[in-house]
């Protein structure tokens, strides 16, 4: 399931349910298309320019030498419980070497999960009800 800072829809009912009941999830977009890291903010989703810009900005305030906004990104959405794994697009050596050593990195801490969850609004399914 596709699932990121950008796209916590899962966790409305389905990632909860999954958990639930013992099964695993596997997810993909977890950097939304590097919007979370590198790229110029766009509307997204639901979310305007301005609302991707801010949560791309609360990510960077949480990065230090030991950690970058991908490894952040990466990490928030291995910290909910039902994910057992996470699909990365990668493209070059330097982004594979990045994304394996978010596996190695400090968890995210309650403080800056709360940090990256009021950073933005959730987003709901509007469509497919």
């Amino acid at each position: 399931t596709q699932y990121s800072l950008l796209d916590r829809r899962p966790e409305e009912n389905t990632l909860a349910l999954l958990h639930e009941h013992q099964i695993g999830v596997v997810t993909r977009g977890s950097l939304a298309s590097g919007l979370l890291v590198d790229k110029p903010a766009k509307p997204y989703l639901n979310y305007s320019c301005d609302e991707v810009e801010k949560i791309a900005k609360s990510i960077k305030s949480l990065c230090t030498d030991q950690r970058d906004a991908a490894q952040i990104a990466i990490q928030y959405v291995l910290k909910n419980p039902a994910i057992t794994s996470a699909i990365i697009g990668i493209r070059t050596m330097e982004q594979l070497e990045e994304a394996v050593k978010a596996i190695g990195q400090t968890e995210l801490s309650h403080e800056e999960m709360d940090l990256l969850n009021a950073s933005i609004p959730v987003n709901f399914y509007e469509q497919h009800r």
